[in-house]
């Protein structure tokens, strides 16, 4: 009796220790259940508590390799930005908004030069730069960028693509000047495409401009090719253009973009404060502000000068009135000083254009061997010259004149003495030896 007794003990003592065990088991493991819980919090709690003092920007995350991320979604669309500085990738995050908003956002892979070239112009420098700086980009890319590159994919060109048009261009005789404003537009574009992560590298930093070939000498108009040229334009309608621009040493666009405003007769001045300019197409002319900060300037009217201004305008106003209805000058233009019968801005193709059937008729009077009066052949050819030409030929007789180049540099409006000496160093030796002779009577 006794031993069954005991028997049944140890049966539940061995039941007890066993539901102890399974017990203890299950303990342990809620445990653990538990630090993990806490353990996930602390790390959740330690994310939030490091994001928050980063004080990261909204749509921006930190990566585990370090990097930023930054991300927008639009229209269904998931756009992913990286970087290593969150200043920098807020911007082109930003940028990006944008342009993804405005239809201008464009990957990698599929946008052209000719594209790429669109949304730069218009984005990124019509709003930034002056509109004569937006034409002489638009004239740089359609005429020497566009037939060689322009159907090219942007991340497909590289170096040697840009290096060969360069070259080519240089072979065909275009100048290093040129040349050179290409690699600026080129180098401005693969920048900002570079920025707006489209491109990898700037393909503009490997390549070269080509030497340069010597200079070509400046046209300067002689003393008696002057003396001719003021003579043979008497009566023409660009008398008053070309008199003024060889007394003043004006830009073409300056002389042109005038006006009686610009005209005071009590201080007998001129004040340059802009250039006329037209569209590349020749339909539109406006007003742009002057080329540098030391082109805004004034300059003294000689009494010849004074005088054929009082008279022009006289003629102006008279033309005025005789033509009625047909004088049609353009809006916001009206006050220019030189117009032509119609009341419309002389543009620079036409008054070049003019300046060749001058020069042909020069040539036809005084050249050619079916003129009657032998004595008064020319013995070279007059050559055919620019508008610039006259600027050129002011500067040239200012310093034959002993006028001092400082003096000289003002008046021509250039941002250095250096550059007006550069243009220049033909006349000096000639003035130098002069001022020399000064010296003899003291040594």
């Amino acid at each position: 009796m006794e031993e069954g007794v005991e028997k049944v003990q140890m049966r539940k003592k061995e039941e007890l220790k066993k539901m102890e065990r399974k017990l203890g088991v299950e303990s342990l493991q809620g445990n653990k259940e538990v630090l993990n819980k806490k353990e996930s919090k602390k790390e959740i709690k330690k994310e939030q508590n490091e994001k928050k003092s980063l004080n990261l920007p909204k749509g921006i995350t930190r990566c585990s390799d370090g990097r930023y991320q930054a991300r927008y979604t639009y229209e269904g669309h998931r756009y992913c930005l990286y970087g290593r500085d969150v200043k920098e990738l807020e911007e082109r995050l930003n940028n990006a908004k944008y342009e993804i908003q405005h239809g201008i956002y464009a990957k990698e892979e599929r946008i052209s030069l000719n594209a790429w070239y669109e949304t730069w112009i218009n984005e990124y420098k019509s709003m930034t730069v002056k509109q004569g700086t937006v034409e002489s980009y638009e004239c740089m890319y359609l005429y020497y960028v566009k037939p060689e590159l322009g159907k090219r994919l942007i991340k497909d060109i590289r170096g040697e693509h840009i290096q060969k048009l360069y070259n080519d261009l240089s072979r065909n005789g275009y100048s290093k000047s040129t040349i050179s404003l290409i690699h600026v537009l080129l180098g401005a574009m693969f920048k900002q495409a570079l920025k707006n992560e489209l491109i990898k590298k700037n393909p503009v930093d490997f390549t070269t401009l080509p030497r340069a070939e010597r200079k070509k000498e400046r046209r300067v108009l002689t003393l008696k090719e002057q003396e001719i040229l003021l003579k043979e334009i008497t009566g023409h309608e660009l008398e008053p253009v070309v008199r003024l621009s060889l007394a003043t040493g004006l830009r073409v666009g300056e002389v042109t973009g005038l006006e009686w405003c610009d005209v005071d007769f009590n201080k007998k001045e001129v004040t340059v404060r802009g250039t006329l300019k037209c569209t590349r197409k020749g339909m539109e002319y406006y007003k742009d502000t002057p080329k540098t900060d030391k082109s805004t300037r004034s300059i003294p009217l000689l009494d010849n000068m004074e005088l054929m201004l009082k008279r022009y305008r006289i003629i102006q106003k008279e033309h005025k009135l005789s033509m009625g209805i047909d004088w049609k000058p353009i809006e916001g233009l009206e006050d220019l000083v030189f117009l032509r019968e119609d009341g419309k801005p002389f543009s620079g193709q036409h008054i070049r254009q003019q300046l060749v059937h001058i020069v042909d008729g020069i040539n036809e009077k005084y050249y050619s061997k079916k003129s009657i009066r032998q004595e008064k052949l020319l013995e070279e050819k007059f050559d055919y010259f620019t508008p610039h030409a006259l600027r050129h030929t002011f500067a040239t007789r200012a310093l034959e004149n002993g006028i001092p180049p400082k003096v000289v540099q003002e008046i021509l409006g250039h941002s250095s003495i250096t550059m007006t000496l550069d243009l220049y160093t033909h006349v000096l030796p000639q003035t130098k030896a002069q001022e020399m002779k000064k010296l003899e009577s003291l040594i």
